[in-house]
């Protein structure tokens, strides 16, 4: 078998038992037990664990280039000794992440309307629909106007017609009867002569010479009429109430009668000041002395006050 390996450029290689060739990558620590049959499939089991262990660091085995071989780097032993793949790991974020790419493409999706119809099933596409369709065949009459005729060759037009206008007199005419026209104004603000129109400008006093300026608008009119009588009816409004409230002139007899029961109430008040009793030892005998006192103060204030006046007047309430 030496010589096929080398033929097939598989020299370092060692043939298993079903006949295929054993591959893998020897590392220092690291054990691979793989081995490829006739067919070209990858078995691997517990046993062969020992005997595929490459002795050389980096030495690399190769098979032949019909056959199929794989590198098993993820897998564990289970309970009954036989070396199987560790599941697949699945991100938990993976349904979030899909939802909001999902979101993303379809808020960048802006042509078209949002929300398209559904055709209807009985609006399919027909036989000559997408046609033109002619006009309305009209009918033909024979009596119809027809366009004037095309001149013969033998026909001549008309020769010899002159006009009696002489226009170089009339052009003189209208260039000395008319008026002159009158320059554009313009005005040069630059010393390289750039020209520009005066009107445009604002050069020209145009606003001041139209008839509405100067006049108050008519809207402005309606609001000064409008706040006018407002204002009217506020001072109508006043002035009622005024009247109402009017101040009353007391009469002599009226006066005299207040001052005459303002009196008597001072007797009356001072009569029971008197009645005291000479020594105040509780307080409410002070409390009462002090209303009396009071009482004749204020008393005293009013009568001084319709004795000084002689005109009164009261308001209504």
């Amino acid at each position: 078998m030496s010589e096929p390996m080398k033929q097939n450029g598989t020299e370092g290689a060692t043939p298993n038992r079903a006949g295929g060739w054993r591959s893998g990558t020897g590392k220092p620590g690291r054990k691979l037990i793989f081995y490829s049959d006739v067919s070209g499939s990858i078995n691997h089991t517990a046993a062969n664990q020992d005997r595929f262990q490459s002795s050389r660091p980096g030495h690399t085995c190769q098979t032949p280039m019909n056959f199929s071989w794989r590198l098993f780097t993820k897998k564990h032993e289970d309970s009954a000794g036989d070396w199987r793949w560790l599941p697949r790991y699945i991100s938990i974020f993976k349904a979030t992440v899909k939802d909001d790419m999902q979101k993303a493409k379809t808020a960048m999706k802006t042509m078209g309307p949002a929300k398209v119809e559904v055709p209807s099933p009985k609006d399919f596409l027909k036989k000559h629909s997408k046609e033109k369709t002619l006009p309305p065949k009209k009918k033909f009459d024979r009596n119809m106007p027809k366009k004037p005729a095309v001149p013969l060759r033998t026909d001549h037009p008309v020769m010899g017609i002159q006009s009696g206008k002489n226009f170089i007199n009339t052009n003189a005419a209208d260039v000395i009867m008319g008026v002159a026209k009158k320059p554009k104004p313009i005005y040069v603000d630059k010393r390289t002569g750039d020209k520009h129109d005066v009107e445009p400008s604002g050069l020209v006093p145009k606003y001041i010479n139209k008839k509405d300026y100067g006049v108050t608008p008519e809207y402005i009119c309606r609001r000064n009429e409008e706040l006018k009588k407002a204002q009217e009816e506020y001072d109508r409004y006043i002035q009622e109430n005024l009247k109402k409230a009017a101040m009353k002139r007391l009469s002599d007899e009226e006066r005299e009668a207040v001052l005459q029961g303002l009196k008597k109430n001072w007797e009356e008040v001072h009569k029971e000041f008197q009645s005291l009793s000479v020594f105040i030892d509780s307080i409410p005998k002070k409390i009462r002395k002090q209303r009396l006192e009071e009482e004749m103060k204020q008393l005293e204030h009013d009568i001084g006050v319709i004795e000084k006046h002689k005109i009164i007047y009261i308001a209504n309430k």
